[in-house]
């Protein structure tokens, strides 16, 4: 179980919500990974620069393509749809390929490594305990939001854990994710913590203890 210091803060501004621009809904995964690994291909032409994350890329969307079945987790399926849906705004910007590739490649990486040691599709039980003066701090809701897009200017929708901390519990696809707490404090004021980037994946489960001061 690994340890996160996270400061905490007063509450300030609306969670992250989901552009409607994004796909609600998970594609063929066939097509999807298909698309993906041509899209990689053209954008990676004639840019040295972008042929690691292409390379990435179709390794990894060929993997998973003879992995991967229509009735795995929704969640891990429309993660990779809107994967393929950000190539597409690379190629029509081409000034943020760069940066969406390398959120794409990352995802896709760690998705298809996760793939090849675990099996195909997987949700990860991810563990986050709570902890103040040595001692479990129980009733923090723990949010979360899959990270891709990485740094770029649409943002997944914010997620709660199921049930409060501590410990707080939740199966979650393999993927980047940032994730904070909060709580009402004795005077009703809702604090949180500062953001955190945790890798689920690569591991048979997730574990951590978040230190709070």
């Amino acid at each position: 179980m690994r340890w996160l210091f996270l400061a905490i803060l007063l509450l300030t501004g609306p969670p992250g919500l989901m552009s409607e621009e994004l796909p609600q809904t998970p594609g063929s995964m066939d097509k999807v990974l298909t698309h993906m690994a041509k899209c990689a291909k053209t954008l990676a032409k004639g840019h040295k620069e972008l042929r690691r994350d292409a390379q990435k890329i179709d390794f990894g969307a060929e993997w998973l393509c003879e992995a991967l079945r229509e009735n795995d987790p929704v969640e891990y399926r429309l993660q990779l749809t809107i994967d393929g849906y950000l190539l597409d705004q690379a190629q029509a910007n081409p000034k943020d390929a760069a940066a969406i590739m390398k959120s794409v490649a990352d995802d896709v990486d760690l998705k298809a490594r996760d793939c090849w040691r675990f099996g195909h599709g997987r949700r990860v039980p991810v563990e986050i305990r709570t902890i103040k003066g040595g001692v479990e701090d129980s009733g923090w809701e723990v949010h979360y939001r899959w990270l891709p897009p990485n740094n770029l200017p649409v943002q997944v929708a914010e997620m709660l854990f199921p049930n409060p901390s501590s410990p707080a519990n939740c199966d979650l696809p393999v993927g980047m994710y940032e994730i904070h707490i909060e709580k009402r404090d004795a005077s009703g004021t809702t604090v949180k913590s500062s953001a955190v980037v945790i890798p689920v994946g690569l591991e048979s489960k997730g574990a951590w203890k978040i230190q709070i001061p």
